[in-house]
Protein backbone atom coordinates (compact mmCIF):
# COMPACT_ATOMS: atom_id res chain seq x y z
CA UNK A 1 0.00 0.00 0.00
CA UNK A 2 1.00 3.28 -1.09
CA UNK A 3 2.13 6.20 1.71
CA UNK A 4 0.97 9.73 0.90
CA UNK A 5 3.22 12.28 -0.10
CA UNK A 6 2.18 14.36 3.08
CA UNK A 7 2.74 11.20 5.49
CA UNK A 8 6.01 10.25 3.78
CA UNK A 9 8.72 9.44 6.95
CA UNK A 10 12.28 8.23 6.83
CA UNK A 11 13.93 6.29 9.17
CA UNK A 12 16.15 8.01 12.02
CA UNK A 13 18.86 6.22 10.88
CA UNK A 14 19.71 8.64 7.39
CA UNK A 15 19.96 11.31 10.17
CA UNK A 16 22.47 9.57 12.41
CA UNK A 17 24.38 8.84 9.73
CA UNK A 18 24.45 12.37 8.51
CA UNK A 19 25.31 13.58 12.25
CA UNK A 20 28.39 11.34 12.23
CA UNK A 21 29.75 12.58 8.55
CA UNK A 22 29.01 15.97 9.72
CA UNK A 23 30.34 15.93 13.06
CA UNK A 24 33.77 13.97 11.38
CA UNK A 25 34.34 16.41 8.74
CA UNK A 26 33.14 19.58 9.41
CA UNK A 27 32.84 19.76 13.46
CA UNK A 28 29.52 20.55 15.92
CA UNK A 29 29.61 24.03 15.10
CA UNK A 30 28.53 22.83 11.40
CA UNK A 31 26.04 20.16 12.97
CA UNK A 32 24.68 23.05 14.85
CA UNK A 33 24.67 25.33 11.84
CA UNK A 34 22.50 22.49 9.97
CA UNK A 35 20.22 22.17 13.09
CA UNK A 36 19.31 26.08 13.45
CA UNK A 37 18.23 25.80 9.69
CA UNK A 38 15.38 23.60 10.53
CA UNK A 39 12.33 24.23 11.77
CA UNK A 40 12.56 24.51 15.30
CA UNK A 41 10.51 21.20 16.08
CA UNK A 42 13.76 19.31 14.29
CA UNK A 43 15.92 20.79 15.70
CA UNK A 44 16.71 18.26 18.53
CA UNK A 45 16.08 15.11 15.72
CA UNK A 46 19.37 16.73 14.00
CA UNK A 47 21.56 17.16 17.22
CA UNK A 48 20.67 13.35 18.84
CA UNK A 49 18.57 11.33 15.93
CA UNK A 50 17.27 8.21 17.43
CA UNK A 51 18.06 5.40 14.37
CA UNK A 52 14.93 3.57 14.88
CA UNK A 53 12.94 6.38 14.94
CA UNK A 54 10.66 7.58 11.75
CA UNK A 55 10.67 11.02 11.27
CA UNK A 56 8.65 13.21 8.47
CA UNK A 57 10.17 13.82 5.32
CA UNK A 58 9.62 17.35 5.48
CA UNK A 59 13.25 16.83 8.04
CA UNK A 60 14.76 15.09 5.64
CA UNK A 61 14.19 17.94 3.02
CA UNK A 62 15.19 21.06 5.45
CA UNK A 63 18.32 19.56 6.58
CA UNK A 64 19.57 18.46 2.99
CA UNK A 65 19.14 22.22 2.66
CA UNK A 66 20.76 23.05 5.65
CA UNK A 67 23.84 20.84 4.77
CA UNK A 68 23.80 22.88 1.53
CA UNK A 69 24.08 26.11 2.81
CA UNK A 70 26.43 25.02 5.96
CA UNK A 71 28.57 22.58 4.42
CA UNK A 72 28.27 22.48 1.00
CA UNK A 73 29.26 25.88 0.19
CA UNK A 74 25.51 26.60 -1.22
CA UNK A 75 26.01 24.17 -4.56
CA UNK A 76 24.23 21.63 -5.56
CA UNK A 77 28.05 19.68 -6.25
CA UNK A 78 28.97 20.74 -2.91
CA UNK A 79 25.54 19.02 -1.71
CA UNK A 80 26.39 15.82 -3.67
CA UNK A 81 29.58 15.64 -2.07
CA UNK A 82 27.88 15.59 1.19
CA UNK A 83 25.57 13.26 0.25
CA UNK A 84 27.97 11.10 -1.23
CA UNK A 85 30.08 11.59 1.90
CA UNK A 86 27.40 10.31 4.00
CA UNK A 87 27.12 7.02 2.03
CA UNK A 88 31.12 6.10 2.50
CA UNK A 89 31.08 6.02 6.37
Amino acid sequence: MAVPSEASEIKGVWLVTAKAYVLDHHGRAALERIASSVDPSFASAVLEPLPSHWYPEALLQQSLRGMKRAIGRDSDDGLLRVIEGCTEL
